[in-house]
């Protein structure tokens, strides 16, 4: 079955062509690219796309999407009988079919989710509940001026959901992609200093977070966020109906009792406007709380019958790398992993902390593996500072550093808190190798680009 044909394609070409072919999927890279694709040539930072045009008609693309001055590249005689479209900006293009996909699914309904931690959580869990609806979603974290269109060009005409992640990291992204996406729902998780390298304060995040309200959408946010007010005046600006989230009264989605069994297992309460629901659930944190209430709000407004919902959500557990637990035996001795390791910023490592907190003393060693929480610009001392004392609240045990900002972290410690501080990720792990006990518990978190899942999974296999 064809994605697009060529008549659709036509609308972003320079060049019209007149050819009968099938275009089944879309795609900017030939490591994953299927047969039949359309390729589209992109330039990017490290590499540019039209130096694969070869490689993706050898892997079977149908057509490729290429740029009016990068045509000297293709008057090889091995392109005589390949189908090119022309076009001025190849990146614009893709945007372009992307809007063109999102206008022709008349009866779609667009669930559009941002915020500085939580949206690819919240993405996955809603595709799971709407896995049987025809649904289209965000592939891993494509949320970018790329990775969005990108998702939207592939989706099917027939599709009645979509759900896209709006990631952003300087201003006016966000307002672009909504244009785009046309949401139906827009969800803000929370606000955070996350990319506040690239913004003049938080203040300016939440606007721009904010951007993500459209006309005649939902608009769903948190009620006790510091920021409520800006997030709050944008959304009864922009969006038809609004639905504010947390354990507030004054909540239209609250958390309103929470009943501990065991460490880890909770009875929750919630009120969804005027329906009560209990859950028994795995606790990960408050996060994770909040994550469920998103996906509970947003299927009491889908009117999704609650009791296939709850089904669900009983099954679901954190994504590899972002709060999953892990039961293991190293080194001939019962150990628990809390892999965090995929991202970090004040949020969620504040969170991850807060589930740290309710841990039991008397049975286990809490030990924290913290590497640097990057993008944060001129702030980035006192947001590493400011982590000293949710470590000392959340009763650590011994502490590990690793990074130039999280050395700032190990110099600010009581000494009553064991520390080391590595530069190296080997003598890392050699020395958390070596201090592991009977019991452990232990938390692995910091940027993705800090390579700590590299430390997680060597714990993992050994």
């Amino acid at each position: 079955m064809s994605l697009w044909n060529v008549e659709d394609i036509n609308k972003i070409s320079e060049k019209k062509i007149n050819k009968d072919i099938i275009i089944a999927d879309v795609s900017i890279n030939t490591r994953d690219l299927k047969k039949n694709s359309l390729f589209f040539a992109i330039k990017g930072e490290r590499f540019d796309g039209h130096d694969f045009v070869i490689d993706a008609f050898k892997k079977g693309a149908a057509a490729a999407v290429v740029e009016k001055q990068k045509l000297d590249l293709f008057k090889d005689s091995f392109f005589s009988d390949k189908t090119l479209f022309i076009v001025n900006d190849s990146l614009s293009s893709l945007q372009k079919l992307a809007y063109l996909s999102r206008r022709r699914a008349k009866n779609l309904k667009m669930i559009c989710v941002t915020g500085s931690s939580g949206k690819t959580s919240v993405k996955n869990w809603l595709s799971k509940i709407l896995l049987n609806k025809k649904v289209h979603f965000t592939e891993g974290n494509f949320n970018n001026h790329i990775g969005l269109p990108l998702t939207l060009a592939k989706m099917k005409k027939n599709s009645k959901f979509c759900i896209l992640e709006v990631g952003m990291n300087k201003p006016n992204e966000i307002q672009k992609l909504t244009k785009i996406a046309k949401p139906n729902f827009s969800i803000i998780t929370n606000v955070g200093p996350a990319h506040i390298g690239n913004f003049k304060s938080i203040k300016d995040i939440a606007r721009e977070k904010s951007e993500i309200f459209s006309k005649d959408c939902f608009a769903i946010y948190p009620q006790e966020s510091d920021y409520y007010n800006i997030i709050n005046e944008t959304a009864k600006k922009k969006a038809s109906e609004t639905f504010t989230y947390g354990y507030s009264d004054l909540s239209d989605f609250q958390i309103t009792k929470i009943k501990p069994l065991d460490h880890l297992k909770k009875i929750v309460s919630f009120r969804l406007i005027n329906e009560k629901v209990d859950l028994e659930l795995e606790y990960y944190g408050k996060h994770w709380l909040d994550n469920i209430l998103i996906i509970l709000a947003v299927s009491k407004l889908l009117k999704i019958n609650i009791k296939e919902v709850k089904k669900t959500l009983l099954n679901l557990k954190p994504n590899e790398g972002r709060g999953s637990i892990h039961k293991l035996i190293f080194k001939s001795k019962k150990i628990t992993l809390f892999d965090d390791s995929y991202n970090s910023n004040p949020i969620s490592l504040k969170a991850s902390l807060e589930t740290i907190k309710i841990l039991p003393t008397k049975k286990m060693r809490k030990i924290c593996v913290i590497g640097d929480m990057l993008e944060l610009g001129k702030d980035s001392d006192y947001y590493h500072k400011e982590v000293v004392n949710l470590i000392e609240e959340s009763k650590v045990n011994i502490v590990f550093t690793i990074g130039n900002y999280s050395k700032i972290i190990y110099k600010n410690l009581p000494k009553s808190i064991e520390s080391f501080h590595f530069d190296d990720l080997d003598m890392l792990y050699n020395k958390i190798k070596d201090i592991l006990k009977d019991n452990d518990f232990i938390m692995i978190k910091g940027s993705n680009s800090m390579n700590l899942n590299s430390i997680c999974n060597k714990l993992k296999i050994s």
